[in-house]
């Protein structure tokens, strides 16, 4: 995959199983050697499932399966039938590189229900009124067997003070990539969803479009991706190299985001992407004043109409 000058990826140590996060991404920019006989024990994440748990199997959306239709036509685009990238990316030195899944990786059946990894954009964390109302949200659209949100080290760290500033990527990416093994070790037979607030998206995409993890990645879903940086360099090397589905959910007044670099960036992607606009929304998909009187819409509404576009994009990828 051709490397771009705007983003720079960094290359991270391979880690032993359960290795610490490295410390300090700036968001708008044993063991059984020899002599013992005991028979080893089977590492817990290897149990295979014969069948999906007693009433997980996928079950339709109680919301329906098409989306209502956004007052004033905002809609899911499909991915543009232009360019495409070039082939993906065999990794090299300045590849990001995380631990391996040889061990995370299910071999039994597989379960239509997914579990969703959610994580928090800079500013705020999982416990944020955000990221509540967008918990709630995709566990009342969506049939996730689970949506489980966490928060980055650096913001239970940062204590009294009003903003901590993120780590550098390394560290964000490794303490990702810790949840997501916790999650796999709990639903080892359900599809993986990668889902992100801003920064938490763009980390997510660097997980999901690792060699290491595309594969054990069903989809990701970017709420206000970051293309641009504090520098306003456009940061879509990530981006082009995914191989996993992923639907951007933007809105048209989010200046960390203009919409007609992304439609370029996604004519360069070989992952499939959907982009669904929000009208009138800014970073954190909030309708203007304006827009909401005009089309007769709440926020509450507006939100739902998200929602319901993620649930069908999930059902139609997984």
């Amino acid at each position: 995959m051709k490397k771009t000058k705007e983003e720079k990826k960094t290359t991270l140590p391979r880690r032993r199983k359960r290795q610490e996060p490295e410390e300090n991404e700036n968001e708008a920019d044993s063991n059984g050697d020899g002599a013992s006989k005991r028979r080893r024990r089977e590492p817990p994440l290897r149990e295979k499932s014969s069948s999906c748990p007693p009433g997980e199997n996928a079950s339709p959306s109680p919301h329906g399966d098409e989306a209502s239709p956004s007052p004033g036509g905002a809609k899911a685009s499909p991915s543009p039938r232009g360019e495409k990238g070039g082939s993906p990316s065999p990794g090299g030195e300045n590849a990001l590189q995380l631990p391996s899944t040889d061990k995370l990786v299910g071999e039994g059946p597989r379960c239509s229900r997914p579990v969703i990894l959610f994580a928090h954009g800079a500013g705020a964390g999982s416990s944020s009124d955000w990221m509540v109302k967008w918990k709630s949200l995709l566990e009342s659209f969506t049939n996730a067997v689970k949506v489980i949100t966490f928060d980055y080290s650096y913001m239970k760290a940062k204590g009294d003070r009003r903003r901590a500033a993120p780590p550098k990527a390394e560290r964000l990416v490794n303490e990702h990539v810790e949840q997501l093994e916790k999650a796999v070790s709990a639903f080892p037979s359900h599809p993986v969803v990668l889902c992100g607030k801003s920064m938490g998206s763009r980390v997510g995409c660097m997980v999901g479009g690792s060699a290491e993890w595309a594969s054990r990645v069903s989809s990701i879903v970017c709420l206000g991706y970051p293309l641009r940086g504090i520098n306003g360099k456009v940061r879509d090397e990530t981006l082009v190299e995914l191989k996993v589905p992923v639907l951007f959910i933007q809105g048209d007044k989010d200046s960390l985001c203009p919409l007609e670099k992304l439609k370029d960036v996604r004519t360069r992607m070989t992952a499939e992407s959907e982009l669904y606009v929000v009208d009138g929304g800014n970073h954190s998909l909030d309708v203007s004043a304006k827009v909401r009187r005009d089309k007769g819409i709440d926020q509450d509404q507006a939100d739902k109409m998200v929602a319901e576009t993620i649930a069908k994009f999930l059902r139609r990828v997984i």
